[in-house]
């Protein structure tokens, strides 16, 4: 009888939690890293692949103002992190430990990937306004900034708690560069092409109406119209792929950030099991990378 709780208890997860069913789960039939890698890259695409291209929406179709429209995706946002709160409770006590999730982020990365794709077919009403140009180069400049000050505080205080945890993670930061410096030139070379794209129809348009007496003489306003459109016709593919790498690469740098938490999580952990590190000072450390 003995042996059989063993058993029974050498199978089953060691945090009590619950499949579906109500019965305690399984170590080889639930979590494990391919779920959790899983769940992350959804997560990261879902979430931040549409952060600035949310904002330009609610000012460009929405007609937001400059304050109402950075106030429009905070909730948005705040609503999405309510959901993924509600998505944890769910799987964690009722519906096992990743069903649930699984089924939160796919519905989420749908509706994600069709905004994203729909987003570049928004980009020649957004180019006409410079004050929304503006504004989009003004917000990229402060993030810019405040990541750079995060970043440098951020690894001071944790060097200064524990520098072997800190070293470890530090490791993995070229690793994270690495990809923002791959989604930089692909995404910046599908913005060449697509920006080449629209000086050939705006240089249409500008012979067309500096030549206007010519154009009527000859009758070619049609000609030149479905030239135009043509024109116009070839930037929308471009339009659609620049909206998908900027939903995936800033998928994938999330990805590399939340593996880069578990990692820290992790050794540190290990530490704490081997009384190199103290727990406050593991919660510490936690707190100031994620």
């Amino acid at each position: 009888m003995q042996d059989a709780r063993n058993r029974l208890s050498n199978t089953c997860t060691k945090d009590g939690s619950f499949d579906r069913q109500g019965k305690p789960a399984i170590k080889e039939k639930t979590g494990g890293w391919r779920s959790g890698m899983l769940l992350l890259g959804l997560a990261a695409i879902a979430f931040t692949g549409v952060e600035v291209n949310m904002v330009l929406f609610a000012m460009s179709v929405l007609r937001q103002s400059n304050a109402d429209a950075p106030n429009t995706f905070s909730r948005w946002m705040g609503t999405l992190n309510i959901c993924v709160l509600i998505g944890a409770f769910l799987s964690d006590s009722y519906m096992g430990r990743y069903v649930t999730c699984v089924a939160f982020q796919t519905i989420m990365f749908s509706g994600y990937f069709l905004f994203s794709i729909h987003f570049g077919l928004l980009l020649p009403v957004i180019g006409k306004k410079k004050s929304t140009i503006n504004f989009f180069c003004l917000m990229q400049m402060a993030h810019f900034v405040h990541h750079i000050f995060t970043f440098i505080c951020d690894y001071t205080v944790a060097f200064l708690r524990s520098w072997k945890i800190s070293r470890a993670i530090f490791a993995v930061t070229p690793l994270t560069m690495f990809c923002g410096i791959a989604f930089k030139a692909i995404y910046g070379g599908l913005a060449v092409k697509e920006e080449d794209s629209y000086c050939r129809a705006s240089s249409i348009a500008e012979q067309a109406i500096s030549s206007i007496r010519t154009v009527f003489s000859f009758v070619a306003e049609d000609l030149l119209a479905e030239k135009y459109v043509d024109v116009l016709d070839k930037s929308v593919p471009l339009g659609i792929k620049i909206g998908f790498a900027k939903g995936v690469g800033i998928g994938v740098i999330y990805l590399v950030t939340y593996a880069t938490w578990a990692l820290a999580f992790w050794y540190g952990d290990l530490m704490i099991s081997t009384n190199f590190v103290h727990r406050w000072n593991q919660l510490k450390i936690d707190g100031v990378f994620v």
